[in-house]
């Protein structure tokens, strides 16, 4: 009985729980956040940095649609629970089209940089597709917007043109992945799959 008033002191003293894994912080805590984007197809297990005006490949999730995946690679930040937040704007409107956020544990490579594991659940899905706006995705100009947030609000944004396209070696899937992602899509207009593949 006597022990019960330091037991309470003692678990009320812990506060909030973090999440814990073996990466810790990758970099240096007193510099600022770095971030570059990066993207893979979702079939390779391999990252390539994301450049200016790209084409990144449309590619049939199992939740349905057509997404691109993407992440960063990430240093002067906590690599444990990190959020991944794409969204794909219209360059024109500054309108959201598609959204995903994922969090991942960081594995630390030979140039510094944290990387998120090769899986696809731990990369931003961003679902360009279906698109049921007035205005295409596939083969268009958009904005890819990746924000990067780790456990202390560390935050990065990187902004970079993107042309989501549709080139699947399938030509029936391919087919269906051109008219999910052109515009005023509505369910039944490509034929199978409705709104996935």
């Amino acid at each position: 009985m006597r022990l019960l008033p330091f037991v309470a002191l003692f678990v009320l003293g812990c506060g909030p729980a973090r999440h814990v894994c073996p990466t810790g912080f990758v970099g240096d805590p007193k510099l600022a956040a770095e971030a570059v984007v990066i993207w893979t197809d979702g079939i390779n297990d391999t990252f390539a940095d994301l450049t200016d005006g790209q084409a990144l490949p449309l590619e049939p999730p199992p939740q349905g649609g057509y997404v691109i995946y993407v992440a960063a690679r990430v240093r002067n930040m906590d690599g444990c629970a990190l959020q991944f937040r794409g969204r794909l704007r219209d360059a024109d409107t500054h309108d959201e089209v598609g959204y995903d956020a994922r969090s991942s544990n960081l594995v630390v490579r030979a140039d510094g940089y944290g990387y998120p594991e090769a899986n696809n659940s731990d990369v931003s899905n961003v679902n360009g597709c279906p698109q049921v706006s007035p205005k295409d995705v596939q083969g268009k100009t958009y904005d890819l917007e990746m924000t990067v947030v780790d456990q202390d609000g560390r935050t990065v944004v990187v902004v970079k043109p993107v042309v989501p396209t549709c080139s699947l070696a399938d030509p029936i899937i391919q087919n269906h992945c051109v008219c999910t992602c052109s515009a005023n899509y509505f369910p039944g207009k490509c034929g199978f799959g409705d709104g996935g593949a």
